[in-house]
């Protein structure tokens, strides 16, 4: 049984487009009494904390009120069923899925090569995407269907071009893995944004630095890689006090994120961040033109980006804004 917390916490978290797309979602998929899930939804959604005799008065005298708890529960439920379905259409991974879901129905028909070209089709999603753990999957659903189909004489060619992608997605996880490690390690001192004077923190800084992942910017293999990588520079830089470092460093992880737009959407929050930082650093490091261009960027992003960037995000770009206005 979820909490009213728990409800009240999903509700309040939503914004206004997943609001009244749960509305639109509610109409269709709710069976019987679904006007009173979304005056539920729309009677706590109104309330600054969550009071439940207030819901109780609201609905007293009516059928629903007698099974709250379990009217609760089933709206927690269908909100999160309602905000999968709105955030699918903007993730590769869930336009992947629903793929692979699809080629699984096909293979059950025996429509083997309706279900090559879905998978074909998921397999450059996964690849542009850099979804290494699908490219995997998808690889494995591929093995299995060349089985079912009748011998050609590109399956030796298509066996080999397939192990080669198997060995470089295992690598490129691996790689992924060692920097994810890397700042899980360092998680203390690179979340800690302000500048170190002592000889201890920046010898503990300079070890961190020294590390073989951050010798070459070549030994990061992935896009992800490549961004922990920029990031812990920068940081541990910044924390030294060292602002043209900081600044060059920053400058090629925004021209990293940017080089990927097709990345962008599944990657706001670390854009912005990477914008604000650029921002503030072309303040201390940069030229006046510099931070004024950085600037007039920084502020056409949500115009840009609006639907992709939520809450947490957009209170970072108001911070952002007004540290600098």
């Amino acid at each position: 049984m979820r909490t009213s917390n728990d409800l009240f916490q999903l509700i309040n978290s939503m914004n206004q487009t997943e609001k009244r797309y749960f509305k639109v979602y509610a109409s269709k998929h709710i069976i019987g009494e679904k006007n009173n899930y979304v005056k539920l939804f729309e009677a706590i959604e109104k309330q600054t904390e969550y009071d439940e005799a207030d819901i109780r008065k609201k609905f007293e005298g009516t059928k629903f009120i007698k099974q709250l708890s379990v009217a609760k529960n089933y709206l927690y439920n269908i909100l999160l069923k309602s905000l999968h379905t709105y955030h699918s259409n903007n993730s590769a991974a869930s336009k992947t899925d629903e793929l692979l879901h699809e080629a699984y129905i096909l293979d059950k028909k025996a429509l083997y090569n309706q279900e090559r070209k879905l998978l074909e089709k998921a397999l450059n999603i996964s690849i542009t995407h850099e979804l290494f753990p699908k490219i995997l999957e998808i690889l494995k659903v591929k093995i299995n269907l060349l089985g079912k189909i009748p011998y050609a004489k590109d399956h030796g060619r298509e066996i080999e071009r397939m192990k080669k992608m198997q060995l470089d997605s295992i690598e490129k996880i691996e790689n992924l893995w060692e920097y994810l490690n890397l700042k899980s390690k360092h998680k203390v001192l690179i979340t800690q944004h302000l500048v170190s004077r002592s000889r201890k923190d920046i010898n503990e800084m300079d070890i961190i630095l020294s590390d073989k992942l951050l010798t070459d910017e070549k030994k990061a293999i992935t896009f992800d890689s490549k961004n922990i990588f920029f990031n812990i520079i920068a940081v541990v830089n910044n924390k030294k006090g060292q602002w043209k470092k900081t600044y060059e460093i920053i400058k090629k992880q925004l021209a990293l994120l940017e080089s990927r737009p097709e990345l962008l959407p599944e990657n706001m929050e670390r854009y912005i961040n990477a914008s604000a930082n650029y921002l503030l650093i072309t303040k201390t490091a940069g030229t006046p033109d510099e931070f004024k261009t950085a600037l007039k960027k920084f502020k056409s992003i949500f115009d840009k980006y609006h639907g992709y960037i939520d809450e947490s995000s957009r209170l970072l770009m108001l911070r952002a804004l007004n540290s600098e206005l």
